[in-house]
C-alpha cells in the first residue's frame, strides 16, 4: 500500500470514523488517485480544524470540552455499535443463503450419486444377465 494510502487510513482512525479497519482498507485500496487526493486533502483540513478547535475550547472552557469530549465519544461508540449490529444482520443473512446454496448442492451432489448407482446396479443387471446368457449358450453347446 503507498504512502498516500497509508495516511488516509491514519486520518479515519485519527478522526474516529466508524469504519472497521478491514473495510476502511479495502476501500482506499480502491479509490482512484484523483478520490484518494480529494479525501487527502478533506480530511487533513478537517484534522487541523478539529485540532485548532479542541484547542481552543480546551484553553477557554476545560469543563465543556470535558463534557463536548465525553459526548463525541459516547456518540462514536453508539455509532460503532450500530455498524456492528448491522454488519452482524448482514453476516447472518449471508450465512442463511450460503447454507441454502450447500444444502442445495448436497441435495443435488446426493441425486446425481443416486442416479450414478442406479445406472451402475443397471448396468451390472444387464452384465450380469448377459453372462449368464453367454454361459448358458456356451453350457448347452458342451
Amino acid at each position: 500500500m503507498d504512502e498516500k494510502r497509508k495516511r488516509l487510513l491514519e486520518l479515519v482512525e485519527e478522526l474516529n470514523f466508524p469504519i472497521p479497519p478491514d473495510e476502511a482498507r479495502e476501500s482506499a485500496e480502491k479509490l482512484s488517485e484523483e478520490d484518494l487526493d480529494t479525501l487527502l486533502e478533506t480530511y487533513e483540513a478537517v484534522a487541523v480544524y478539529r485540532e485548532e478547535l479542541e484547542n481552543s475550547v480546551r484553553d477557554q472552557d476545560p469543563k465543556k470540552y470535558a463534557e463536548i469530549m465525553e459526548d463525541y465519544q459516547k456518540k462514536m461508540l453508539d455509532a460503532e455499535l450500530e455498524y456492528a449490529d448491522k454488519f452482524e444482520e448482514s453476516q447472518k443473512e449471508e450465512d442463511v443463503k450460503i447454507e441454502g446454496a450447500e444444502n442445495k448442492a448436497e441435495q443435488n451432489i446426493d441425486n446425481t450419486v443416486e442416479k450414478f448407482e442406479k445406472s451402475m446396479q443397471e448396468v451390472e443387471d444387464v452384465s450380469e444377465s448377459i453372462t449368464s446368457k453367454v454361459k448358458n449358450f456356451f453350457g448347452g453347446n458342451e
